[in-house]
């Protein structure tokens, strides 16, 4: 049975974050109580950083979020690809427009929302391009590198200060969920419907390579992952795909 990742954050003390996917796209979610609160007022500067590195054949993605600019105000969260609601996020990175923050203090509604222009773009299409080089790799291959990277930064200011800033910025813009229309979960089949894009080409168009490699890294990790004919024949998956890749239902 998936957590339901708010409902996760709120059995979390003040100052635990997670991401979560939205209509939006992929969010930083933030448990703060209503003291802490206070400090991210409504200008408050949002910045994200990623990056990737390879240990022991295993891809780890690091994604960070700091508000304010403070030390103690710096969130990281971890990327594991070989999850595919995971990879799904990482995909979205490729193409949303922003990334939303939403604080959260004691309800399922968000106390405060803040938003920044997606500056990863770039980033995340590079680190999805590199997936290729990978074979599947089990979970707990995952949290031994994922220490080992902590290892050599071990307080969560260090690691952001070892990640380099995306060019150009991010800036804090003013929370309005009507910005970024909503991606509906293409019908059908369980890695389709994981990473939550869309057939019509205006959606898919955003990032159809990165999402190829992503729907190819499944298909080799998941062999019993079911994709339509209609979803592997469009001109941003197919090409992509496994020669010995055949959709579900095909005749």
């Amino acid at each position: 049975m998936l957590i339901d990742p708010v409902d996760y954050l709120l059995t979390q003390p003040a100052g635990s974050a997670c991401t979560a996917m939205t209509p939006n796209g992929v969010a930083f979610l933030i448990r703060e109580d209503k003291e802490g609160l206070r400090a991210y007022y409504a200008q408050c500067s949002v910045e994200i950083r990623l990056a990737a590195r390879p240990i022991a054949d295993v891809l780890v993605v690091a994604l960070m979020c700091r508000l304010g600019g403070r030390d103690s105000a710096t969130f990281e969260s971890w990327l594991n690809l070989a999850d595919p609601d995971q990879a799904q996020s990482l995909a979205s990175l490729t193409c949303q427009s922003y990334i939303d923050v939403h604080i959260y203090v004691g309800a399922r509604q968000p106390a405060r929302s803040l938003r920044s222009p997606n500056g990863l773009r770039r980033g995340a299409t590079a680190i999805i391009e590199a997936l290729p080089d990978f074979r599947a790799w089990p979970m707990q291959a995952f949290d031994r590198a994922k220490a080992a990277w902590q290892a050599d930064y071990p307080t969560v200011q260090a690691l952001w200060a070892s990640l380099s800033p995306a060019p150009g910025g991010a800036e804090h813009e003013p929370h309005s969920p009507d910005v970024t229309p909503p991606l509906p979960p293409h019908a059908g089949t369980p890695l389709a419907m994981a990473l939550r894009f869309s057939d019509p080409p205006c959606q898919l168009r955003c990032a159809p390579r990165p999402l190829a490699i992503v729907t190819r890294f499944h298909t080799a990790v998941y062999g019993d992952c079911q994709l339509s004919p209609d979803f592997c024949a469009q001109p941003g998956i197919a090409p992509f795909l496994p020669s010995s890749f055949e959709p579900h239902g095909s005749p």
